[in-house]
């Protein structure tokens, strides 16, 4: 009892020195705007709102400049895919590179702002602002416009995020309450309403997808389809209002990130299996004068990039005492290969396995008390969540050999 009394006291106040530390400013980086940020394996890049872009191939310990040349060019937004690096700009097209940054070629040249990039299938595609989405064509060795003839210009072809769903390409516009999906039957852009119908003023900011549940977000909204975008529902419950924000997939939480002009930056999460509804401000973090234009967790850090510099603070995963003693001995994993045979005194949930870097690599829902799980997972160290369907949780470390 003294023991877990004692445990108690010091996650109390390990809670309160996370709630108030200080985010540490990456010094050897310039107090500049900073637009976005990419990562993979060791390399990891963040793109200024100008035409530099600094890489770090040692996990973020020193940085080196890269310039993108060319005439007015301003970076929006970086992404890799099939370790090739997109840089998309303001109004000088998309650039990329195969060499990790050392070369770069155009891609595609438009006078408009390149907002996002996915991967669906074995093709890779572009959005924009005003321009509607794009597709790589080996064939012209460039982004080709992407049956834009289906999304009316006028009212959807600003787009703010392209996600591939389960059955659709899907974009989020920037007004009036509307996206659309692709629909590979008619070959066209399908387009629906988050509320039923046209919401005038209506702003998408960011949007994800995790697990086929979409989030889209603006200032003062969170909203959430399960069903492909079928149908849609508010999950705002607790967050702050601001003029902008964020939707972000960490190893283990969302994060929404609200920005308002003058006060500053609002960061909260919850943990991302959590149900719909759930408060999001069982976790506030908030940073007076400051704007954040993007978030990323990497390498055991959540960075922030701002219109003053790169920011970052460790992430600390505690478990509670009590999660701690309903856990203990409540469970068998033994490995075999890549075959995890799980036994439970308890109903499993769902198992999810993390690489070193914090990514989702297998996730599987069990609901029973014991299964064999063969993950096809190389040979290396991971993280595993367990998580009971009484909500309660373990966190271990495995060994695939």
């Amino acid at each position: 009892m003294i023991n877990v009394l004692f445990c108690c006291i010091v996650l109390l106040m390990l809670s309160f020195q996370i709630s108030v530390a200080q985010w540490t400013k990456i010094a050897n980086l310039p107090s500049t705007e900073f637009s976005s940020f990419a990562s993979k394996d060791s390399l990891f890049y963040v793109a200024t709102l100008s035409n530099i872009l600094y890489k770090s191939t040692n996990f973020g310990e020193d940085w080196v400049p890269i310039e993108i040349e060319g005439n007015n060019v301003v970076i929006e937004k970086i992404e890799i895919i099939d370790s090739i690096l997109y840089i998309g700009t303001k109004n000088t097209g998309i650039f990329q590179s195969k060499d990790e940054g050392v070369s770069f070629v155009k891609s595609l040249n438009i006078d408009y702002p390149v907002t996002d990039f996915v991967k669906r299938g074995n093709s890779h595609y572009a959005s924009s602002m005003g321009r509607g989405v794009f597709r790589y064509s080996t064939v012209f060795n460039g982004f080709v416009d992407f049956y834009n003839m289906t999304i009316p210009m006028n009212v959807a072809g600003s787009v703010t995020n392209i996600l591939s769903i389960k059955d659709y390409l899907f974009i989020a516009s920037r007004g009036n309450g509307v996206f659309h999906r692709f629909s590979t039957i008619d070959n066209g852009w399908r387009e629906g309403y988050y509320y039923g119908s046209l919401a005038p003023g209506l702003q998408i900011n960011d949007a994800i997808n995790f697990t086929n549940t979409i989030y889209v977000v603006n200032g003062n909204r969170v909203i959430v389809s399960t069903n492909d975008g079928l149908t849609w529902q508010d999950d705002k419950v607790g967050s702050r209002n601001g003029v902008d924000r964020l939707i972000y997939e960490g190893k283990k939480d969302l994060y929404i990130i609200t920005s308002d002009y003058n006060p500053g930056t609002w960061i909260q999460k919850r943990e991302k299996y959590s149900p719909i509804g759930t408060n999001w401000s069982s976790d506030d973090d908030y940073i007076p004068n400051f704007y954040c234009f993007d978030i990323i967790e990497y390498n055991n850090r959540i960075y922030l990039a701002s219109e003053n510099g790169v920011y970052y603070k460790s992430i600390v995963t505690s478990v509670s005492p009590k999660e701690q003693i309903e856990n203990e001995n409540n469970f068998q994993v033994n490995i075999v290969s890549d075959i995890l045979k799980i036994h439970s005194s308890k109903d499993i949930d769902h198992v999810t396995i993390y690489n070193t870097i914090g990514q989702i690599v297998y996730h599987k829902s069990l609901h029973s008390t014991s299964s064999s799980l063969k993950t096809n997972l190389p040979s290396g160290v991971y993280g595993m969540k367990i998580v009971f369907t009484d909500g309660s949780f373990s966190i271990n470390t495995i060994l695939i050999e």
